[in-house]
């Protein structure tokens, strides 16, 4: 009985594993997981679902983000497995959208803060906060 459980288990993860590749390099929460394996026919419970993302963060095989504080969490599969570079965030106020953002502007100021104020940005947890374009679209 112990084996079918574990195969079963296992299933779940690659199921997992699989629509966060399908995903590309998309932010998801737990929640949007749980929500994309359902639309496949993939019932996975949500306790299941984060002990993994936990477990493949620890492996470098996503990587996690904490948006507002503490309250919303995000993974990234990272393609390769490679590390992933720093980088940052914008987050929409409207409509809550997470956007990945390079950008070599930010980098330079991320330079100076350190190299003036002998602080490092985290770029992993910098999230700058406003309106995204289609929201403001809307507001016309």
């Amino acid at each position: 009985m112990k084996e079918r459980s574990s195969t079963y288990k296992t299933k779940q993860r690659d199921m997992i594993l699989e629509e966060l590749k399908k995903q590309g390099s998309r932010h998801l929460t737990v929640d949007d997981v749980i929500l994309i394996l359902h639309e496949s026919g993939n019932d996975v419970g949500k306790s299941t679902v984060y002990r993994y993302l936990e477990k493949l963060s620890q492996e470098g095989i996503v990587k996690k983000y904490t948006v507002d504080g503490e309250r919303s969490v995000c993974y990234q599969y990272l393609h390769s497995h490679k590390a992933c570079s720093n980088h940052y965030h914008l987050k929409c106020e409207k409509c809550g959208k997470l956007i990945h953002m390079e950008c070599e502007t930010v980098d330079r100021l991320a330079e100076h803060i350190l190299e003036h104020h002998n602080f490092h940005l985290n770029g992993a947890k910098c999230v700058f906060y406003g309106i995204c374009e289609n929201c403001t679209k809307g507001e016309d």
